[in-house]
């Protein structure tokens, strides 16, 4: 065994062999102790505080109270609810895509459509048109190309 080898058996049977004092308490610890500045280090002080004030207070003087108050702006006027646009939900019995462009021609004939977004899988068709479009009328055009054309039902 070489020389660190030893040293490191020895120290680890140390390590295991803790006095109870040792072991709770443990060994004690180094008490620092903060001396009186002298005259000098105050001086020092004062003037970097001085510093400090002078470059912080000359730039911002009475800071929160430097900026002039404002009054509170006037409430918005209450908007209108007005509908940009209003959204038909029909079931149509669709059965591919050509059926879907069939019947999205039909649908964007009527003044006032939009959009036209048909989902074949779920045979519904949502109808995104202006306010003023009646929904009979959009469902009058979903019948001319496809007869059981009907509102959607929460149920469907």
């Amino acid at each position: 065994m070489g020389k660190s080898s030893f040293h490191y058996v020895v120290m680890s049977i140390r390590a295991k062999m803790l006095s109870m004092h040792d072991m709770f308490y443990g060994p004690a610890e180094p008490i620092f102790v903060k001396k009186p500045p002298t005259e000098e280090e105050k001086k020092q002080a004062a003037a970097k505080k001085e510093k400090e004030e002078y470059s912080i207070l000359k730039l911002i003087p009475d800071y929160p109270y430097y900026y002039a108050p404002t009054p509170a702006p006037a409430p918005a006027p209450a908007k209108k609810d007005e509908k940009k646009e209003m959204k038909v939900t029909l079931k149509v019995d669709i059965c591919c895509d050509e059926c879907s462009e069939i019947l999205t021609i039909a649908i964007k004939e009527v003044k006032g459509v939009k959009a036209v977004d048909c989902n074949v899988s779920k045979e519904k068709v949502v109808v995104t048109c202006a306010p003023d479009t009646s929904p009979d009328s959009v469902i009058l055009a979903a019948r001319s190309e496809f007869r059981k054309a009907r509102l959607w039902a929460d149920d469907d």
